[in-house]
């Protein structure tokens, strides 16, 4: 044995191979030159690394939980975790694999052990039982924090606690009745724009045309978290030129890049560096877009500030409760407006825009609720609508459920074990990340039937509740305090879009074989739009 080798094994065994080519390498800077060196340095790291990762699965107390088959040493689980759609693989694993409400798999070179939670015991433990024992890994912290602030989305654990309070008041259900105007009001816009974009059939009867509805819906939920979240029109409806409607749509284009290399960078650099990195452009913009929107928001917290103390009318947005109540710092406003306007804006335009399309490939559905609605209320006489309105309308809140059911806006989502816990009798450690899928748990058929991956709004009728036992609805929303608080805010809007659009219009694919494919970064829509064949009635 060479010299130089006897000194690497030697302080390899007592200092551990990274440490002691670290220690070679500042005593000899050439010794990473040398090929054979550096070949030797490559094997140590992957000794190193192999010893390390068999000793942490062997003595892991997951080892007994069943694993996803053919699980590889570099990849992990990598691969087949991110088989499109979002959610499917981990679909497949909760209705093939025999478990008890838990699947193992890992991340690149065996790292990052993850828990799939695979039934409605183990949901009520990481939602409702020991909600706080879990936390959203540092990552996905960072990467919402630098989107939304540190709003109720980003924070944990006390801080969560805290805000949550605070905030809940602005969505009760006082609350949203009043607001329910607001949303009325903008789905007739909306309707009125994208009327305007058809033109006179061949007989001219009647007035059709295409239209891309993503686009639209994002416009008019735009508006709508506007107005209802503090009080401003956007005008996006009509009009883009809007500085908030320009920031914004910054940060929505990054959507269309690659989602990992776009976390990844904003995980790191922070945007007031981003944005002027001549890298991928849509990352660059979308640091830009979130940069701007800061001073933006406290523009608009300022200026309701003022129409407050000037004007004697009744403000219902959600920004003036939360000033009303005095609890919340400006710089803490700022958080919480740009929590809402972003995930209240994105969700819900997502779930309609998968509304349209659902109601566009299943006709005997469309047809069915398009005559529900105008046997309960005059639409076409333009209407007073408030929200007893829409008491009574089975068959839409069935349709916007099966909706939600069926593919849910934020498809899954991670929590990390802040300490040693429990999920359905098993011992899980501190660190170890655990994964809930709505998309998977909405679509298992060991949860809902063999009928799961059908859209079929009738299973919510009849009087008998299709939710699984240890569910209170579906997983679209998460359960317990860390659900989502605009919860029935989304609701109530999409109930009025749905409305205005089906009474409205006919809706057909305007090309009946295109594929759409479900895409996004957080929320998912339509990779490359939603074009749809409308007539209007």
């Amino acid at each position: 044995m060479s010299t130089f080798t006897g000194k690497l094994v030697g302080c390899s065994l007592i200092l551990g191979p990274p440490l002691a080519i670290t220690l070679i390498s500042l005593n000899n800077p050439r010794f990473l030159i040398d090929t054979s060196k550096t070949a030797l340095v490559i094997i140590s790291f992957l000794y190193y690394w192999i010893v390390k990762q068999v000793l942490l699965v062997l003595r892991s107390p997951l080892l007994s939980i069943p694993s996803v088959p053919g699980t590889a040493w570099i990849l992990g689980d990598v691969v087949a975790a991110e088989k499109k759609p979002t959610g499917s693989s981990q679909k497949e694993w909760i209705d093939t694999i025999e478990n008890s409400g838990l699947v193992r798999f890992f991340g690149f070179f065996c790292m990052s052990p993850t828990l799939l939670v695979t039934t409605t015991d183990g949901l009520h433990d990481v939602l409702l039982k020991t909600p706080y024992d879990f936390c959203k890994p540092d990552m996905q912290r960072t990467f919402l924090e630098r989107i939304t602030g540190r709003g109720l989305i980003a924070v944990e654990d006390n801080e969560h606690k805290l805000q949550r309070k605070i905030v809940t008041p602005a969505f009760s259900g006082r609350h949203i009745r009043d607001l329910t105007k607001i949303f009325w009001s903008k789905s007739q816009d909306v309707a009125n724009a994208i009327a305007g974009e058809l033109v006179k059939d061949q007989d001219e009867k009647f007035r059709t045309g295409i239209v891309e509805v993503n686009q639209w819906a994002s416009r008019a939920t735009l508006d709508i978290i506007g107005l209802a979240c503090v009080g401003r029109d956007f005008d996006a409806i009509y009009n883009s030129d809007n500085e908030f409607v320009k920031q914004y749509d910054k940060v929505l284009k990054a959507e269309q890049g690659n989602p990992i290399l776009i976390s990844f960078l904003t995980y790191l650099i922070p945007d007031y560096v981003l944005r002027w990195v001549p890298i991928f452009e849509p990352i660059r913009q979308a640091s830009e877009g979130r940069y701007q929107l800061r001073p933006l928001s406290r523009k608009l917290i300022e200026t309701k500030r003022r129409d407050m103390e000037t004007e004697s009318e009744k403000h219902v947005d959600i920004l003036s409760v939360l000033i009303s109540s005095g609890q919340l710092s400006d710089d803490e406003l700022v958080d919480q407006v740009r929590t809402f306007l972003v995930a209240g804006h994105e969700t819900t335009s997502a779930a309609f825009t998968w509304i349209c399309w659902l109601l566009a490939t299943n006709a005997t559905v469309q047809s069915r609720l398009r005559g529900e609605l105008l046997d309960h209320f005059p639409i076409r006489q333009n209407s007073e609508i408030d929200a007893s309105s829409f008491e009574g309308l089975l068959y839409l809140n069935a349709v916007i459920d099966e909706q939600l059911r069926l593919i849910p806006p934020v498809p899954m989502t991670i929590r990390e074990a802040v300490h040693d816990t429990v999920i359905t009798g098993q011992h899980v450690p501190k660190g170890t990340r655990v994964l809930i899928c709505p998309w998977a748990i909405n679509r298992s058929q060991k949860i809902w039937g063999t009928d799961a991956e059908e859209f079929k709004p009738e299973r919510w009728l009849n009087g008998q509740s299709p939710h699984p036992a240890g569910l209170l609805s579906v997983l679209t929303f998460l359960h317990g305090p860390r659900s989502c608080i605009g919860q029935t805010f989304s609701r109530a809007e999409l109930k009025c879009l749905v409305v205005s659009m089906v009474t409205r219009f006919e809706l057909q694919m305007a090309d009946p074989d295109e594929v759409i494919e479900p895409a996004g970064l957080i929320t998912i829509k339509p990779k490359h739009g939603l074009r749809l064949r409308l007539r209007e009635l």
